[in-house]
């Protein structure tokens, strides 16, 4: 599949930007990003939207072309606070990352799959997934 248009969510800092970065470099790619930020791009084939996405139903307002061939999804935004201790933690910070790390991605996955008759959905992992750490 040759890829025209990818839909990335976070797309201000680390994975996101970079890879986006680098699709852009291929300009006969559309890329659609999204982030709390400011667009971190000024490109003729980059489409920003700022949207919280640790906001309930937040996914369903992102702006998506109606048709593409070969359409991908990158789940990339996340949130790796709040850190410490259960039961030292605060609800509210649990309940924004619970929403952008595991609803965002599954309610964005849905909408693809909804939108598209077919393309590719990847979900980025932070390393921490790895490590066993206090806390985390």
């Amino acid at each position: 599949m040759k890829l025209h248009t990818v839909l990335i969510s976070g797309t201000s800092q680390g994975i996101g930007k970079a890879l986006a970065g680098f699709l852009l470099e291929n300009t006969s790619i559309q890329v659609y990003g999204c982030s709390r930020s400011e667009a971190p791009f000024d490109a003729p084939n980059y489409h920003h939207q700022r949207i919280d996405l640790s906001e309930l139903g937040a996914a369903d307002n992102w702006n998506w072309p109606k048709e593409s061939e070969g359409v991908a999804l990158v789940n990339n935004a996340g949130l790796i606070a709040p850190i410490g201790i259960t039961g030292k933690l605060p609800s509210k910070a649990i309940e924004q990352q619970m929403q952008v790390n595991l609803h965002t991605p599954i309610c964005l996955s849905n909408r693809f799959v909804d939108t598209y008759s077919q393309g590719v959905i990847m979900n980025i992992s932070s390393g921490a997934a790895h490590k066993c750490l206090p806390g985390w």
